[in-house]
């Protein structure tokens, strides 16, 4: 099931995150940075988080903190997180994601950086949603 993320999600979606981490030993992670972004996206009414839910738990998640333009007069949404452990849940909260940006008419551009092992598959989809390659960033710019 996906569903918008709720202040109870938090320690599960910091969980899921979590291990994520380490996939990048030369990388130190901030503990605290991502807690405090976690709680900005999911308590934020003007960030997005939604969550994918198993029985065993939350099990997918993506997170996105709008923020001012440098370059426009509108806003930005850029994806700070994209994590799923379920098979289809991924695709399904990015298109909750485009949606989300497609009714926001504050907001300019959306946009993220897939990791370098993502399913090349997903290209496909997210050009669909109306994201397009701009240097190593796929963006949706309205």
């Amino acid at each position: 099931m996906i569903r918008k993320a709720t202040p109870q999600d938090i320690a599960q979606i910091i969980d899921l995150a979590t291990p994520e981490t380490q996939r990048y030993p030369y990388l130190k992670a901030n503990h605290d940075s991502i807690k405090r972004l976690v709680v900005e996206c999911v308590s934020s009414a003007n960030s997005f988080a939604f969550v994918s839910e198993s029985e065993t738990g939350i099990s997918g998640a993506i997170l996105a903190l709008t923020h001012d333009n440098l370059w426009a007069q509108k806003q930005s949404s850029t994806v700070l997180a994209w994590i799923c452990k379920g098979s289809g849940d991924g695709i399904r909260l990015l298109q909750e994601y485009s949606k989300w940006l497609d009714g926001r008419a504050a907001i300019r551009r959306g946009g993220f950086q897939f990791d370098i092992d993502v399913d090349p598959k997903i290209y496909r989809v997210i050009s669909r949603l109306g994201f397009t390659p701009h240097g190593g960033c796929y963006l949706k710019i309205k």
